[in-house]
């Protein structure tokens, strides 16, 4: 079967990282992004800066939020793996429009 190999999704991911990703978070967006293993191993291969290796045996779960936090100069400053849950009780307290959505999906169905 023919399928993507890690190198493959660098050199089709990282560009889009530094072009797209890269810029807006240094003008202070917040950005989330989803796809599937290999592509977001590449993109934590090089933000990281984990080697081959390493990255290889990156278990990679489903579902499970990982926040990035970057110096003015886009070194990886903090990063923390969070639960689905928690990740977004502190969105909501940042942002009205996702507060009232929350709170929407929240009430109980009667």
């Amino acid at each position: 079967p023919r399928s993507e190999s890690l190198q493959q999704c660098q050199l089709r991911a990282l560009p889009y990282w530094q072009e797209e990703v890269a810029q807006k978070v240094e003008r202070g967006q917040r950005l989330l992004i989803v796809s599937h293993g290999n592509t977001l191993r590449a993109i934590r291969m090089h933000v990281e800066k984990i080697s081959v290796e390493a990255v290889e045996r990156l278990e990679i779960p489903s579902a499970q939020p990982l926040v990035y936090h970057f110096s003015d100069e886009m070194e990886l400053v903090a990063m923390a793996e969070e639960k689905g849950r928690a990740l977004i009780q502190r969105a909501v307290k940042k942002d009205k429009d996702l507060a009232w959505l929350w709170e929407s999906r929240q009430a109980p169905s009667s």
